[in-house]
């Protein structure tokens, strides 16, 4: 599987070279069909689930939260801290996810 579109150019330049250069002659349609195949695997999507930046400090938002730190705070924390910059509508969207905040959380 390719994991960037760079790598996907040129797995299939080297794929179409390689076969070119074995058989000598030149089938445009076979080419073409080849070239399809080849950028439809490309453009497939990662398995990898999107990760937020937030994952990282999930411990201490909720820990902080729990204590009584408002969102605001939490993004001021952040920011100074860990030089994260997101909304304070990102943190209220990560905390209302996470297990241990489902209760407590508005």
């Amino acid at each position: 599987m390719v994991t960037h579109r760079g790598g996907a150019v040129v797995m299939i330049y080297t794929q179409l070279m390689e076969r070119n250069t074995v058989s000598q002659k030149f089938d445009p349609q076979a080419d073409l069909t080849e070239i399809r195949r080849l950028r439809r695997i490309a453009r497939q999507k990662l398995d990898v689930a999107p990760r937020s930046r937030l994952a990282r400090f999930r411990a201490e938002l909720a820990s902080l939260r729990a204590a009584g730190a408002s969102l605001r705070e939490l993004q001021f924390w952040l920011l100074k801290s860990h030089r994260v910059k997101v909304d304070v509508a990102t943190i209220l969207r990560y905390l209302r996810k996470l297990p241990e905040m489902v209760h407590g959380e508005k």
